[in-house]
């Protein structure tokens, strides 16, 4: 099945960009980022900015902009069944690069999981500078996946290196 993510949730001021994968099942169904009751994203942002899963969806999002915290996706489309990454097929990056021309107090880019940054990787060319920095001096962190599937680790373990990642 062909899946497209959705549009970012972003301001102007924004400073740190969160990036997944592509929305799973639940949030694709719901059209909210982070849908499923079980994924630690909205346990994380609650805990860090007040913007908990018992809000209205429309409320924790205009928590994160307020804090400058942007979301998105790696990839614009892709073939899937289910919502596991593993399961992810002919994909197509969104234009990331676009978007960091655009926003240049953009500081922190946040892989919300190791597939995340995979896919940057394979797909999103930044340029650097004369010494090998990127653009805007940016900052790359890969946190642990708040899926429910990554659990290796609880939610107050994620809570801890994502605030880090952060700078909280």
């Amino acid at each position: 099945m062909t899946i497209n993510s959705f549009s970012p949730v972003v301001t102007e001021e924004c400073t740190v960009l969160v990036l997944g994968t592509m929305p799973g099942v639940d949030s694709l169904n719901g059209q909210e980022y982070y849908a499923h009751k079980q994924n630690a994203f909205w346990f994380i942002m609650g805990e860090c900015f007040g913007a908990s899963f018992d809000l209205p969806y429309d409320e924790r999002l205009q928590i994160l902009t307020q804090n400058n915290i942007a979301l998105w996706d790696v990839l614009f489309q892709c073939q899937r069944e289910g919502s596991l990454d593993s399961k992810i097929r002919n994909e197509k990056a969104n234009d990331i690069e676009a978007f960091i021309g655009l926003h240049k107090k953009l500081q922190r880019i946040l892989f919300n999981g190791k597939k995340a940054e995979q896919l940057f990787n394979k797909y999103i060319m930044l340029p650097k500078n004369s010494r090998g920095n990127y653009i805007n001096n940016l900052k790359f962190f890969t946190v642990p996946s708040s899926s429910p599937a990554m659990a290796m680790l609880s939610k107050a373990q994620k809570l801890t290196i994502w605030k880090e990642a952060l700078g909280l």
